[in-house]
């Protein structure tokens, strides 16, 4: 589908803001090709979302806001705001669910799903390279048998160095990172909040996993591989 060229023609309302007066800027419509002006509205609008986009957009079954159901005219920091709504799981399941409507409409694609299931595949194999990164950091520690935690570990990882301790396992993960590509990289800085993998809870789940591995390991190595209830059976002789 071919965009005919234009010409920013509207009316920019300023939002006086402290001392200051903003306005939306006519490059962002370039910069953030999902954005788009209304001249009636006085503001922006994501227009996947505005069309996709489900009635919560949040596991707190938070309802859409800025950008979706009105505009945005808050101009402070506004690149910053586009940048994490462009990042956001929903917008970019709206933006697959626009190119397929668009394919559609060219009578390129049949079918909805396919498109779906091809944002859905992405998303699996970005939380296997990043839980495999993650991986190879604890057996890492393990060899050389450093504890991951630190003094205060708790709290989001950044690939940025902290002020406190935050433990050998984030500073290991960082080296990693930081010697790696960008591709590496944004598997971490853009990871989705609930699928990091990098909570203590995990990471002991990764741990009792590898001790499992290496319990058989030594077990078939040995020729003394049994079934599980008469391993149990001796054990409790």
């Amino acid at each position: 589908m071919l965009v005919p060229s234009f010409r920013f023609l509207v009316s920019i309302c300023y939002v006086t803001v402290g001392a200051q007066n903003r306005s939306f800027q006519k490059q962002w419509l370039n910069e953030f090709t999902w954005i788009v002006y209304s001249n009636i509205y006085n503001g922006a609008f994501c227009k996947w979302c505005v069309v996709f986009a489900p009635q919560t957009v949040s596991r707190s079954a938070k309802p859409p806001g800025s950008l979706i159901s009105g505009p945005h005219c808050n101009y402070k920091k506004a690149k910053e705001h586009y940048n994490n709504h462009q990042n956001c799981h929903y917008h970019k399941l709206c933006a697959a669910m626009s190119d397929n409507f668009v394919q559609i409409d060219a009578d390129e694609c049949r079918d909805v799903r396919n498109a779906l299931n091809s944002s859905r595949q992405k998303a699996v194999e970005e939380n296997r390279n990043r839980l495999s990164h993650i991986i190879r950091n604890i057996e890492f520690c393990g060899r050389q048998e450093i504890p991951l935690k630190g003094h205060r570990d708790a709290g989001a990882f950044s690939l940025n160095e902290t002020d406190c301790n935050d433990g050998v396992f984030k500073a290991a993960l960082r080296l990693r990172v930081e010697a790696a590509d960008k591709q590496t990289s944004d598997l971490f800085s853009k990871a989705p909040r609930n699928a990091s993998y990098l909570s203590w809870r995990v990471q002991n789940q990764i741990i009792s996993f590898m001790g499992d591995a290496i319990q058989k390991q030594i077990l078939c190595r040995d020729g003394l591989l049994v079934r599980e209830s008469e391993r149990c059976h001796v054990l409790s002789c």
